[in-house]
C-alpha cells in the first residue's frame, strides 16, 4: 500500500477536570496512527491537492491539501474519519523540507469532532 502515508500523532491528553464531587480525573497520553490514501481518499469524503510551483529558480512550491483518511490503533479514536487541511511550503535541494501548517479534523459522528 505505497499510496498510504502514515502519520503518527501523539495526542497528549493530560490534565485534571473537576467533577461535581470535586474529584480530579485525568487522561493518559496515547499514540494514534492516521492513514491517508493520497490518490483516492475516503469514500464520500473530499480529497483535494492544489500546487503552485515557483518559476523563479528557487526550487520550491506550495501545496494546499485536503485529504481524508482513517485513524487506526487500539484506543478511542480507532475507526474515526480524519481530514487534513494543510498548507505546505516544499523546498528542494540540499535541505529538502516540507514544512506545513494546518489542522486535523477528527470525527466519529457529526456531533463528535476534535480539531487539532
Amino acid at each position: 500500500m505505497r499510496h498510504f502515508q502514515k502519520f503518527a500523532v501523539v495526542l497528549g491528553m493530560a490534565g485534571a477536570c473537576w467533577l461535581s464531587t470535586s474529584l480530579p480525573a485525568s487522561a493518559e497520553p496515547f499514540t494514534v496512527e492516521f492513514r491517508f490514501d493520497v490518490k483516492k481518499g475516503e469514500p464520500g469524503q473530499p480529497n483535494e491537492y492544489t500546487k503552485l510551483g515557483f518559476a523563479n529558480g528557487s526550487n520550491r512550491y506550495v501545496a494546499l491539501v485536503r485529504r481524508s483518511g482513517k485513524a487506526v490503533g487500539e484506543r478511542m479514536l480507532r475507526g474515526a474519519t480524519v481530514q487534513d487541511w494543510g498548507f505546505h511550503e516544499v523546498t528542494f535541494g540540499l535541505e529538502t523540507d516540507g514544512r506545513g501548517t494546518g489542522y486535523l479534523v477528527i470525527s466519529r459522528s457529526p456531533g463528535d469532532i476534535i480539531y487539532l
